[in-house]
């Protein structure tokens, strides 16, 4: 049966209601609502593999929104929606108890931020202590924010003072390097599971991640898995690419305009962290007594793995210079970055060309 025909067969009676409901417990477990001004029809996809639904509805539909929320938030375990599906949460009916929270069994929350203004902020800020109950996983999806950071930085910053432990991921979606630079700039100290930076343009616009590093070190932000997309690489070969700890550094779809100069500055954030024990590595290369013995020369690419450990290269990728190689672009790529940091470990299997 449809979610459709199983909302209509609810009504029949309280136990018809009751075992609709279990059907719900055990098939969605997870729930995206996409909302737009421009959506005139609701519209549901049950996708039972996935033990997901899917709805698509306008902000005013609040009859509609108001059965998903009543059907399904005690049991949802994952939740995607706007900020101001959240922000507007009262305006729905869904006969909750006073003490109880809107999402009590929610842990994992993607959250898309658009347009958000100091009303919607306000509003969400107020109701932020009654949505969830033990959430562990929160991905912050931001479009255009370079005008509004100083909320977008204040509705996170309320969700991390609530959950102290929680692990956050973040996406940058901007037209232009610059709205990056801004957003980074406006936030306060964390720690990110994962930052990925997407450009949004038609035509790929130039970013400098030695900028990016200066920020997020100036804001004291970590990073431990850093993806760029869709934009042209640029960044000065004498400077630190990361000023901490890095698990996986991955370029998709994006233009390196030197590879040289990567390559350099990849050299250089390896040195960097072997000689800083702060930054996870160790000084290899002096030969420093541990544990009463010498640590020879092959120690120092201990080191190196620990700070980067592994480099992806994805997509339709194209590498300034190297062109004329075609299809094996990125093995030359490869072998000039490993000629100089031998033990990162670097991946081009997932990567394309269209000649």
């Amino acid at each position: 049966l449809t979610y459709k025909e199983l909302c209509r067969l609810e009504c029949i009676c309280k136990r018809w209601k009751k075992l609709i409901w279990w059907i719900f417990k055990r098939d969605i477990l997870e729930l995206t609502v996409e909302q737009s001004t421009t959506y005139t029809t609701v519209s549901v996809n049950q996708q039972v593999p996935f033990k997901r639904l899917s709805v698509c509805c306008s902000f005013d539909a609040l009859d509609f929104s108001s059965g998903v929320l009543r059907r399904s938030r005690l049991y949802v375990r994952k939740l995607s929606c706007d900020l101001r599906f959240l922000a507007y949460l009262d305006r729905l009916q869904c006969d909750r108890e006073t003490n109880r929270r809107y999402w009590s069994n929610v842990d994992e929350l993607w959250l898309v931020i658009a347009k958000l203004d100091d009303h919607i902020t306000q509003k969400f800020l107020s109701i932020e202590s009654s949505l969830f109950l033990n959430l562990k996983e929160m991905t912050v999806q931001i479009h255009g924010g370079s005008t509004q950071v100083d909320s977008i930085d204040r509705v996170i910053s309320s969700v991390v003072r609530r959950f102290p432990n929680i692990c956050i991921s973040m996406e940058l979606h901007a037209s232009n390097s610059d709205e990056i630079y801004a957003e980074l700039n406006a936030f306060s100290k964390m720690e990110l599971k994962k930052l990925k930076l997407i450009c949004v343009s038609y035509e790929p616009a130039r970013i400098s991640l030695t900028l990016i590093a200066h920020v997020l070190k100036q804001r004291n932000i970590t990073v431990h898995n850093f993806t760029l997309r869709d934009w042209c690489i640029v960044c000065n070969a004498d400077e630190a690419l990361f000023h901490s700890k890095l698990n996986t550094f991955r370029i998709s779809s994006c233009s390196v305009e030197s590879v040289d100069n990567l390559s350099s500055a990849l050299l250089k954030t390896v040195m960097l962290a072997e000689n800083d024990s702060s930054l996870g590595g160790i000084n290899a290369r002096n030969n420093s007594p541990k544990n009463g013995k010498k640590v020879n020369e092959t120690s120092a690419t201990g080191s190196e793995q620990c700070f980067i450990e592994r480099l992806e290269v994805a997509g339709q990728c194209f590498f300034h210079g190297l062109d004329y190689l075609n299809e094996k672009a990125h093995l030359e790529f490869e072998r000039r970055i490993l000629s100089k940091i031998p033990s990162l470990e670097i991946d081009c299997s997932e990567i394309y060309y269209c000649l």
